[in-house]
């Protein structure tokens, strides 16, 4: 009767056991699962950040560019000004005198006969 009585205990506990056991082995496959998907999760991410680097990167380009054309073409109305004013100032000395209106910065030439 002990020996039963012992052999059913062992048998609780083997049960207990084998119980605690499939409930570990469903913990990790969930968990296994879930690997798996932050994985998949980590690579789409990976994929969407190099997307938008490139994408940043073109966009740097693309303002670098546009800041270089809006240097140039200061410097090109820059220059324009300066050829425009040594024009307008010998025309002064060839034509005559030059007034300035209060209106505009433009130049007007008088005639020397006025």
């Amino acid at each position: 009767m002990k020996k039963t009585l012992l052999l059913q205990n062992e048998i609780k506990d083997l049960n207990n056991i084998k119980t605690t056991l499939e409930k570990r082995v469903a913990d990790l496959q969930a968990k296994s699962e879930k690997v798996v998907q932050l994985e998949i999760e980590k690579k789409r991410y990976m994929e969407r950040e190099a997307h938008f680097t490139e994408a940043t990167e073109k966009i740097r380009q693309r303002l670098e560019d546009a800041e270089k054309k809006v240097k140039f073409f200061e410097e090109e109305n820059m220059r324009l000004r300066q050829n425009s004013a040594a024009q307008d100032q010998q025309t002064a000395k060839n034509r005559g005198t030059t007034a300035k209106t209060p209106h505009s910065n433009l130049y007007y030439f008088v005639e020397s006969s006025l």
